[in-house]
């Protein structure tokens, strides 16, 4: 079986959606268009008012995830997720996780509906 940019563009895929939906369930804003094989989180525009810093939230999301040992880059104030043939569902699942968790500290909060 041999590797071509279709079948890499179809595996590929198949994380930065599940990485796309538990962004979107955070409250974070994706690009309309990506690639399949990466993509950039971030803050709404305008970002919402309950965010302390929202300047530097990019940044600070970064540097939390590079302390679990997760690499991910600052690229004009997105997170951009670039998940690779080596990585499996749960490199995907521990991503979100420390997502959720950074965004549970430092939002976007999500606001509870009664």
């Amino acid at each position: 079986m041999e590797w071509d940019a279709d079948r890499i563009s179809a595996t590929l895929s198949v994380f930065t959606k599940i990485i796309e939906n538990r962004a979107k369930e955070l409250g974070l804003s994706l690009r309309s268009t990506h690639a399949p094989h990466f993509l950039g989180i971030r803050l709404t525009e305008p970002p919402p008012k309950n965010i302390q810093e929202p300047e530097t939230w990019t940044a600070r999301a970064v540097s939390f995830l590079r302390k679990r040992n997760i690499y991910v880059a600052d690229r004009f104030g997105s997170i951009r997720v670039s998940p690779h043939l080596y990585n499996t569902r749960d490199h995907i699942e521990k991503f979100c996780q420390a997502l959720t968790e950074f965004c549970d500290k430092n939002g976007p909060f999500k606001i509870a509906k009664f």
